[in-house]
């Protein structure tokens, strides 16, 4: 008996030693990413992304169910929306399987909208059947009570009310400083350099030149178009690819090119002259208010500031010009609506040239095959390749109608498929 029961432990202790073995293999498979955020006013003075990233480390490499497959890593992004590239593409990554845990330090870190928050937690990645962990909340969506726990829902709400606060603090210290013409200067302006020293704007003795001469061009009669093709012509780099190469030396996109926003841009801008303004966007996060442009009577403007580029009567009579041309041209667009009225474009700004990228501008015209003419749209590219012509790419908007409501089919078709898969499953 003594010689069977003790052969009877040595295997309990072999299946037990298995089962071990087996559920640690199990646990290290659960593939784990590790997120980081900080915003743009970074939240917390002590608290930097390389110090999350190692946190986040550190507590995957003391736990060993879990095996990091990935660091995502947004700095400088809001937590009041969850529009942020690293957040994007570890969703992305979560949809095809290959991230089946996510780890952050807080669930402030995760994002500050109470809704959204609380939406991808008890939706989304139950549905996905993902697992998130907050380190120094002690959450973890796999236990139950901590899915139905009220201290959850309750710490997103502060997190949100937070960032409110937080926003609200930061409009209001903006409005001081315009007011008082001490704000700081971030960035640069096409035609200066920034004098970090004196905090002031320095004429670029580079870049000057060309704003002077579309200044002048202009004067002359020029339209931005044909600026534009100038400024091409003489290979002139454009504001953001002087600024990449000079300045903070990133990549420069394919698409970047001149385009006549941008020669407005710098036509419209009172910088030139040596005024600096203020308040020409804003946002406002703790009302809700997204970033948008603002009517000029509530511009903050001072002048003098610094060394002008253009003289005043010149920028006045450029200003006056683009006054008549703009009138003139909300002029046409309202005769244009009455004649053309019912025929919208279908896809505003969202058309863009599979040649070269730029957005297709949306033209009508009248089929006079008809009895009575048939009034009708197109897209085309105008956008001028630094070679003789356009690039001219064409599409009509009755087949992109068809092709986009071919598509949103086959969504809704795949959709319905998956939710029959699920109810099955």
């Amino acid at each position: 008996m003594a010689r069977k029961s003790r052969r009877a432990n040595i295997v309990q202790e072999k299946k037990e030693e298995l089962h071990i073995s087996t559920s640690i293999i199990t646990r290290r498979q659960l593939a784990t990413a590790a997120y980081a955020r900080l915003s743009v006013d970074k939240e917390k003075n002590d608290e930097s992304i390389q110090n999350q990233i190692e946190l986040l480390h550190q507590y995957i490499r003391e736990h060993e169910e879990y095996s990091l497959v990935d660091t995502y890593v947004d700095d400088g992004y809001t937590g009041t929306d969850f529009d942020r590239p690293e957040f994007i593409r570890l969703m992305d990554d979560v949809r095809t399987g290959k991230i089946q845990c996510i780890i952050v330090k807080d669930l402030s870190r995760f994002g500050r909208n109470f809704i959204e928050t609380g939406y991808y937690i008890e939706t989304i990645f139950p549905c996905l059947n993902v697992r998130l962990i907050s380190i120094n909340d002690d959450f973890d969506s796999s236990r139950e009570e901590d899915r139905n726990s009220m201290v959850v829902p309750i710490k997103n709400m502060i997190n949100e009310m937070y960032a409110k606060d937080a926003s609200k603090k930061r409009v209001l210290s903006f409005e001081m400083h315009s007011r008082r013409g001490d704000m700081k200067i971030a960035k640069s302006i096409y035609g200066y350099t920034v004098d970090k020293e004196e905090n002031q704007l320095k004429v670029n003795a580079e870049t000057a030149p060309i704003v002077q001469a579309i200044f002048r061009w202009y004067q002359m009669g020029r339209g931005t178009g044909d600026i534009v093709k100038r400024l091409k012509m003489l290979d002139i780099m454009t504001p953001f690819a002087y600024k990449a190469t000079h300045e903070i030396e990133v990549e420069i996109p394919e698409t970047d090119r001149w385009t006549g926003d941008r020669v407005k841009t710098i036509l419209l801008n009172k910088a030139y002259i040596g005024s600096t303004v203020y308040g020409k966007r804003k946002t406002a996060k703790y009302r809700n208010m997204p970033e948008h442009h603002t009517d000029p009577s509530e511009w903050i403007i001072h002048e003098n500031t610094h060394e002008p580029i253009v003289a005043e009567p010149d920028f006045e009579e450029v200003q006056e010009r683009w006054k008549k041309r703009s009138d003139f041209m909300k002029e046409s667009v309202e005769r244009g609506r009455s004649r053309w009225a019912g025929v919208e474009d279908s896809f505003p700004q969202k058309v863009k040239c599979m040649e070269c990228g730029t957005t297709m501008t949306y033209m009508r015209y009248t089929n006079f095959g008809q009895s009575q003419g048939i009034r009708k749209g197109f897209y085309y590219c105008k956008e001028y390749d630094g070679k003789p012509g356009y690039c001219r790419q064409k599409a009509h908007e009755d087949l992109l109608k068809i092709t986009v409501m071919d598509q949103i089919h086959n969504m809704i078709k795949v959709m319905c498929e998956k939710k029959v898969l699920l109810e099955k499953m």
